[in-house]
């Protein structure tokens, strides 16, 4: 059962258009829902797509991805610093509401 817990996927595939995007969970800042869209912040690129932050998180580690806001999810491996009422992501502030505060 170890050799299992080890085989976890460390990557999300979405599509993009009518490509295929296999992306490094290392290389995933933020998502920030938008109505019925959402958009993937990479460290150098940004995606939209059209789907549920939920649906979107139930593919992520839930240990590296918390959602900090009703409609923001971050990776806290790549949060720099933390306010009462937000997180920084280098020089990208995002807001974090009272009732979704985490611990880093």
């Amino acid at each position: 059962s170890l050799a299992i817990a080890n085989m976890q996927d460390t990557f999300v595939v979405f599509k993009d258009g009518y490509t295929d995007v296999k992306l490094n969970f290392d290389e995933l800042l933020y998502i920030k829902s938008d109505g019925n869209y959402i958009d993937v912040f990479t460290t150098n690129h940004k995606y939209t797509l059209r789907r549920s932050l939920e649906s979107f998180h139930a593919e992520l580690d839930k240990d590296l991805f918390q959602q900090i806001h009703r409609s923001i999810i971050v990776n806290t491996g790549k949060v720099t610093e933390k306010k009462s009422n937000a997180l920084f992501i280098n020089t990208i502030e995002l807001p974090m509401s009272r009732s979704f505060r985490i611990s880093l």
